[in-house]
């Protein structure tokens, strides 16, 4: 069985963010639907690692940090939207933002 390395599953978590939304759930309601989309699907990613049997060799666990770490940054680019000028503009980067190791 092949495991996935670390920028491939960089990559599928960065795709999953990136999917369009499916549901017509309260849209009127959501200033950020793809962003709460990609939130739902981190969420469920998180689910099926957790209930993944074996460690995997230390890949599982790795995948769980690399989980944690992008709905973080989905609520962190959440919250900067809707705390600075410009919000919701297609490019809004101020440059400030850290690269991801």
């Amino acid at each position: 069985m092949r495991t996935l390395t670390e920028p491939a599953l960089a990559i599928l978590l960065g795709l999953i963010c990136l999917m369009p939304v499916s549901s017509l759930r309260a849209q009127n309601d959501d200033k950020q639907p793809h962003m709460e989309s990609a939130l739902d699907h981190l969420q469920e990613a998180q689910v099926q690692l957790q209930k993944a049997q074996h460690d995997k060799g230390g890949h599982r666990a790795r995948a769980l940090a690399l989980v944690e770490r992008a709905k973080a940054e989905v609520k962190a680019g959440m919250k900067f939207d809707e705390t600075h000028e410009g919000k919701g503009k297609k490019g809004h980067n101020t440059g400030t933002q850290k690269p991801m190791q």
